[in-house]
């Protein structure tokens, strides 16, 4: 017993400090993260629902926003809530397009960082559209096509697949990002927006590609989409450092990949966390009840299999330090998500069963929900 009491003691002492030391840092790199810019561009004919899709991504505040000066008089610039660096920009119509992507007005485009353009679904793809749509892809700037108002397209399951793709061949966009929605559909038959969730996914994907996946996530409307994202790149890159054979480097490393995401889903859900409570979270879920165990079977238990030397290949230590590293960091992102959503009020071992489930839910190749 009082061997184990040490080892644990141990494990926390070294969790703490390796969380402390990783805090700074991470806020350092959150902070410039959020300095920068992103402007995303929703481009489309005046009737295409391109306010109802605003809204529905990035929520009901979007649109009640007096807009900023913006590179021409044909752009209206929307700062987004608790955001404003990040921008949505609108155009007003189809015809004001075709001068806003002129060779006299490539502001606009130099700075767009992403365009959406829209298809009326009740229409189809008009000449005028194909031509907008191709300019924005000359642009080489990321371009989503959207055919909205979909629940307005009429006929069989057959003739509605055969209309989807035809606008798609007609808009030239195939092998190209493509999304069909009703962000604002009959409220008697649709409780909510359809086909939202994979254009959010594209803009998180594409914001973090540029270096500002935080900027946009912490604008998304649903919040546990935007986590779910987060959760999905430190998973991963813990996966990748728990398969580095460095003996004595796991808290270092992990724990720094584990801490900057706890400041990420922070900072996506508007909260303002002290060093102290997230110190504290990590510790606490990792050394109490089922987390220590998790905790000292695959971290410590790994150390004896592989880093310092034991029976099992070399290869198959790096799947499991691989596949642990990455299952504990899941279970600590939806633990923390779980906790932010009950306004830090939840018990330690209410969040420890968080942190069991989504572990349990990781490692057997299930994921959480993300709404």
């Amino acid at each position: 017993m009082e061997t184990r009491d040490q080892n644990e003691t141990v494990d926390r002492k070294e969790l703490e400090q390796a969380a402390e030391e990783s805090f700074d840092q991470a806020s350092d790199d959150i902070k410039e993260e959020l300095e920068g810019k992103l402007v995303v561009a929703f481009i489309g004919n005046v009737s295409s629902g391109k306010g109802s899709l605003i809204n529905a991504i990035f929520g009901e505040e979007v649109a009640s926003v007096h807009p900023i000066a913006g590179w021409t008089t044909e752009v209206q610039l929307f700062p987004v809530p608790e955001v404003p660096n990040l921008v949505i920009a609108d155009t007003p119509g189809l015809e004001d397009v075709s001068e806003v992507i002129s060779e006299k007005t490539r502001a606009f485009q130099e700075n767009c960082d992403m365009f959406v353009y829209l298809v009326n679904g009740a229409v189809g793809c008009t000449k005028p559209d194909h031509r907008a749509y191709g300019t924005l892809v000359g642009t080489r700037n990321p371009v989503a096509a959207v055919v909205n108002k979909a629940d307005t397209i009429r006929g069989t399951g057959e003739q509605m697949a055969e209309f989807i793709s035809r606008t798609r061949g007609q808009l030239g966009a195939e092998g190209k990002a493509f999304f069909v929605v009703a962000a604002d559909p009959d409220p008697d038959k649709y409780p909510k927006p359809i086909g939202i969730d994979p254009v959010v996914d594209w803009l998180l994907r594409t914001a973090k590609e540029e270096g500002k996946g935080l900027l946009m996530a912490k604008a998304i409307r649903d919040k546990r989409q935007a986590a779910s994202m987060m959760i999905g790149a430190s998973t991963a890159a813990a996966g990748l450092a728990g398969a580095l054979p460095i003996p004595g480097s796991d808290y270092i490393t992990l724990t720094a990949i584990q801490t900057s995401m706890l400041l990420q889903l922070s900072s996506i859900y508007g909260v303002t966390i002290s060093k102290d409570t997230v110190v504290q979270f990590i510790t606490q879920v990792l050394t109490s009840g089922a987390g220590r165990q998790i905790f000292r079977l695959g971290i410590q238990g790994l150390k004896a299999l592989g880093w310092l030397g034991g029976p099992f290949t070399e290869g198959l230590v790096v799947v499991l330090a691989s596949a642990i590293a990455a299952s504990i960091t899941y279970g600590l992102g939806w633990a923390w998500v779980t906790y932010l959503e009950s306004d830090l009020e939840l018990p330690i071992e209410d969040i420890v069963g968080a942190f069991s489930q989504a572990y349990k839910a990781r490692s057997e190749g299930n994921e959480m929900p993300s709404a």
